[in-house]
């Protein structure tokens, strides 16, 4: 069976300009398209005020429907431009804005406890969307105010790495003879760092390099040992 979807990142619909209305007529148009569900990887909207942002992402979901992936980019949480934490979109917002009102067509979906990443079963073209959380922890705090803009970095901590290796990755387990039918995409906002590659200026995805490790592990048919992270 053949597998397609539709792949748009990075759309931030600002509700400031038209960029707003544009973002929504590009994922409608992706919906005529395909039935498949909108696969993007975060920044879907761009920082403002944080009812101006959190009006405009029920908005947007609102108007697209609920068969869309997504995973956690750099803008999504309004840290990115934020002085004071009550300007930030906290996980438990987040997770009712985005991941709550996410109902992929033809998908089991698995959400980790936090609800910041998961993986998507289409079980009849056995395909795993393994969607990952680079941006955990991207801010420091400190008296309420935002000291650190670090948003521009990736962070994954030791949790998620366990979730993936532990769950998301234990298909062979899970699946039984019927595992080797089956295959992995890999889904995330900011580039894992790996064979020395840096993105966004130089920056690195903190803990991107176990990350890729596990990966290339469960590529291989291997195992790894990470050690422990911060």
């Amino acid at each position: 069976n053949k597998f397609n979807f539709i792949f748009a990142p990075d759309i931030h619909a600002s509700v400031r300009d038209s960029r707003h209305g544009e973002g929504i007529k590009l994922m409608n148009k992706c919906q005529s398209i395909s039935p498949m569900p909108i696969v993007t990887p975060g920044d879907i909207v761009n920082n403002y005020d944080k009812s101006e942002v959190v009006n405009g992402i029920n908005q947007i979901i609102k108007k697209i429907g609920s068969n869309f992936l997504i995973a956690k980019g750099n803008h999504d949480d309004n840290s990115l431009k934020s002085k004071s934490v009550n300007d930030v979109i906290t996980e438990q917002e987040l997770k009712k804005l985005f991941f709550d009102n996410m109902k992929p067509s033809g998908f089991d979906v698995t959400i980790s406890p936090d609800g910041m990443y998961y993986y998507a079963d289409d079980t009849v073209r056995k395909m795993r969307i393994v969607v990952l959380n680079t941006h955990e922890n991207d801010y420091t705090i400190v008296g309420g105010n935002i000291t650190e803009d670090t948003a521009s970095k990736g962070f994954i901590n030791q949790k998620q790495l366990e979730f993936i290796a532990k769950k998301a990755l234990n298909i062979k387990v899970q699946k039984g003879d019927d595992y080797i039918n089956w295959h992995t995409i890999f889904m995330g906002h900011y580039p894992l760092n790996f064979a020395g590659t840096k993105a966004y200026g130089g920056e690195t995805c903190e803990n991107g390099t176990e990350m890729w490790k596990i990966i290339k592990a469960f590529k291989n048919g291997t195992s790894v040992t990470i050690a422990p992270t911060s």
